[in-house]
């Protein structure tokens, strides 16, 4: 985390650094500040379904997903949006 490339958005960081090995790594974070266990895993749910949109423009990356409390406050749109936008900050796309 310390040697990529970070951005911050409403509800989202996220961190990336290139690797060699030819497909992303995902790490998703959820602290109890977040909520209950329940809430905790519906949001990291959300996240790899997000994911799995944007996934196939992700090509050798490493990338960690923190989620801040505002993510529970925003619709579910704007939360995809947000997180594409980070993702595009970061990530070359080919």
């Amino acid at each position: 985390m310390h040697k990529g490339k970070k951005v911050k958005g409403i509800g989202v960081t996220v961190f990336a650094l290139k690797n060699d090995l030819g497909k992303a790594q995902y790490g998703i974070m959820t602290t109890k500040k977040l909520g209950n266990a329940v809430t905790r895993v519906r949001v990291r749910r959300q996240i790899r379904a997000f994911l799995s949109i944007y996934n196939r423009y992700i090509i050798s990356y490493d990338i960690v997903i923190i989620i801040r409390r505002d993510f529970l406050f925003r619709s579910s749109e704007d939360n995809k949006k947000e997180l594409f936008k980070a993702l595009d900050k970061l990530i070359e796309i080919k």
